[in-house]
């Protein structure tokens, strides 16, 4: 599947899919996939949420499925329901790296500055070198406007993660308003 995914075969990946999915070995594996397919190369998010959340059913306590939920939500900008998907996730994985990522990206999507910064600093301080924590955390100083600590964020992020766009674009607007 992952092989036709790549060659934009898309409707084939997805043919493959549908039989994996119907069997009990890894399936919601399948289903995630899946919506992966339906999100990023049919552009179709309502089947995409539909699949993630078929993922969840197959396997109650399916992490990532929870995590693609809320991270679909947050991207149509259907906060309450991503409020509700983050906390069904943090019944199920609360405390963990990836929760708490989500945790703060959804209070600094909603502004709450505030609980954004202590959970970014408590995702540093569980993954200290993840480029992802760093990122995040040097966005959310960026807007509470601490210039300083967003930049060392930011300039680690970038290093150890070259590809993050948002850490590139967050370091430059570092860098123009503190006039370098």
């Amino acid at each position: 599947a992952r092989l036709k995914a790549r060659a934009k075969d898309f409707a084939g990946a997805l043919a493959v899919l549908d039989q994996a999915a119907k069997g009990t070995e890894g399936a919601e594996d399948a289903l995630k996939l899946q919506g992966d397919i339906q999100l990023y190369g049919r552009n179709d998010v309502e089947a995409a949420l539909a699949a993630y959340q078929a993922s969840i059913k197959t396997k109650p306590d399916y992490v990532t499925g929870y995590a693609a939920v809320v991270r679909t939500l947050m991207r149509q900008g259907k906060m309450d329901e991503a409020g509700k998907a983050l906390e069904a996730l943090k019944k199920v994985a609360g405390g963990k790296p990836e929760t708490l990522y989500l945790q703060a990206q959804y209070a600094q999507q909603n502004k709450d500055i505030k609980t954004a910064r202590d959970l970014a600093q408590q995702l540093l301080r569980m993954t200290p070198n993840s480029p992802l924590a760093q990122e995040l955390a040097g966005v959310v100083e960026l807007q509470s406007n601490a210039l300083v600590q967003a930049e060392a964020l930011l300039a680690k992020a970038v290093q150890g993660g070259p590809e993050l766009a948002v850490a590139r674009r967050g370091l430059v607007t570092v860098y123009l308003r503190t006039g370098q």
